[in-house]
């Protein structure tokens, strides 16, 4: 109970893009499903497409939801600190992930729901998944670009060090490099092709980067000093020990 009323008492500034990451899987599974529906018998692929919509139709408006909370938070109070900034690109993940599976799902439904439902509805979801993918796509964008500029920032005033947050760039640059893909192979352009070849290079360079560091810094044990955490977990004790 004691617990339950700390988290109650915690302020909108304690929201980062770190709580995405409590909604992505959702549409993570949903995406995932679709995949595996394209390899099942007809009746399993059936059903596992409409247990994926349903995995969608829940991480969706999460999702959306915890981006309003946080794009409330960086609007009324400052950016995260320096040691946690680079969770500013966490977002990127959970806003791209929804393209991914529209298209997924979009594409799977194209070939499976005609041959149970009348009406066309496949052809419909699979235009629907693209036009998803599109504003998905562009939301992403902004976020990356806001991403940027607030890192930026916090370099400009002070030092931005290495630590275990900086492997929240891999899942997000990952995902938008996966949704720049698809919609490079359905609408056949070449500015998706190009953008996933640079996002795709970026995101070697990303992991080569952060295995490098990760393991100079096992040696110091510096990898290990999670941002935050000391501080969220002695006020959730002085929140807990003031309301018993």
């Amino acid at each position: 109970m004691s617990s339950a009323k700390a988290l109650a008492t915690r302020s909108i500034e304690a929201v980062t893009g770190a709580w995405l990451l409590l909604v992505a899987p959702l549409t993570v599974c949903a995406a995932a499903g679709g995949t595996l529906a394209e390899y099942l018998p007809s009746g399993a692929a059936y059903t596992t497409l409409i247990c994926s919509y349903c995995l969608a139709g829940a991480g969706v408006p999460l999702t959306c939801c915890v981006v309003v909370l946080y794009m409330h938070r960086i609007a009324i109070y400052k950016l995260p600190a320096h040691d946690a900034i680079l969770t500013a690109f966490i977002p990127l993940g959970p806003v791209a992930q929804i393209g991914v599976a529209a298209l997924t799902l979009g594409s799977v439904a194209q070939d499976l729901l005609p041959q149970a439902l009348a009406g066309g509805l496949g052809p419909v979801l699979f235009g629907l998944g693209v036009v998803t993918g599109l504003l998905s796509w562009g939301s992403t964008l902004f976020w990356a670009m806001h991403a940027v500029f607030a890192v930026a920032y916090q370099r400009r005033s002070g030092c931005v060090p290495f630590n275990i947050s900086w492997w929240a760039l891999t899942f997000p640059v990952g995902v938008f490099a996966t949704l720049t893909a698809g919609l490079g192979d359905v609408l056949e352009l070449n500015f998706f092709r190009v953008c996933f070849l640079l996002l795709a290079g970026l995101l070697v360079v990303l992991w080569l980067f952060n295995i490098a560091r990760t393991a100079a810094d096992l040696w110091t044990g510096a990898i290990f000093d999670i941002p935050g955490l000391m501080a969220t977990y002695d006020s959730d004790i002085s929140c807990a020990a003031s309301s018993v």
